[in-house]
């Protein structure tokens, strides 16, 4: 299956330039052969439960490994969106922490460029964006679960913990702690009201993955050109300035017109070529 009439940006930034591996209605493989012509980096999204699982078989890995040495591709994994790495039970915590592992284990042949960590809220009522009721034990809790997925040898700074829909700087304890890296997500960002600027300047020295995508109708994930432009050109000047800083950019879209869009819209932004 082809992607066809979109514009490639592979190489054309002084960053990477990705997207997820649910562009067309396919598995990973698929996606990964369609894209791997156009752009940077995939962002492959990773589950596992009882009923079923994504996670690439070993000949699936060899063939992904293949597919990113002859298009100068890289991977970035996205950890299972609904942990619990605060939760206040051990049994809890340690099933999140478990399926992280065996992701991380599994896709360790691709040497993925950064792994994405979702901390998610834990049993808050507040209505303050705050992720627990009781910070510090969730704290406590987050931390031994950071310290159980380290322990597969993953590089701190490789392992980048996303902003989510509470304020990031509840983290930042655990992020120093470790010396974590950080995902930067401007739709989220924008989406829940928090200053882009300020975490531009706070978070980009430990930022190696960035999402971008739309926001319409109150919904993200929509397609670039809903990103608001101050915004997008922001982040675009800073990582610009920075380029001597190896970085992702996601296009964190799901579908094939959204991602026809987004790339459009990179598209009109590339860089002017020497003369």
């Amino acid at each position: 299956m082809h992607l066809d009439g979109i514009p490639s940006v592979k190489g054309r930034f002084p960053f990477r330039v990705g997207t997820t591996s649910y562009i067309i209605p396919a598995d990973i493989l698929p996606n990964v052969r369609a894209l791997a012509p156009l752009i940077d980096d995939i962002e492959l999204l990773l589950f596992e439960i009882p009923e079923m699982t994504n996670i690439p078989s070993p000949a699936s890995i060899r063939e992904l490994r293949q597919l990113a040495e002859e298009n100068s591709l890289s991977f970035t994994v996205h950890l299972p969106i609904d942990l619990q790495l605060g939760h206040s039970d051990d049994d809890g915590r340690l099933q999140s922490v478990n399926a992280c592992r065996s992701m991380i284990e599994a896709t360790a042949n691709l040497e993925p460029f950064a792994y994405v960590l979702h901390v998610d809220a834990f049993d808050t009522t507040s209505r303050e964006p705050t992720p627990a009721a009781d910070i510090a034990s969730w704290t406590e809790n987050v931390s031994h679960s950071i310290a159980d997925i380290l322990s597969t040898g993953v590089s701190p700074r490789h392992l980048c913990v996303e902003t989510l829909a509470y304020r990031f700087e509840f983290l930042d304890p655990i992020i120093e702690s470790f010396d974590l890296g950080v995902c930067l997500d401007i739709g989220h960002i924008l989406l829940y009201g928090f200053d882009l600027d300020e975490h531009l300047d706070r978070y980009l020295t430990r930022t190696r993955v960035l999402h971008a995508h739309g926001i319409r109708n109150g919904k993200d994930h929509r397609g670039l050109e809903h990103l608001d432009p101050t915004a997008r050109d922001r982040v675009l000047q800073a990582l610009s300035a920075d380029a001597d800083t190896p970085r992702v950019l996601t296009l964190e879209v799901f579908s094939e017109p959204h991602f026809t869009s987004s790339m459009r819209t990179m598209h009109s932004l590339l860089p002017a070529e020497p003369a």
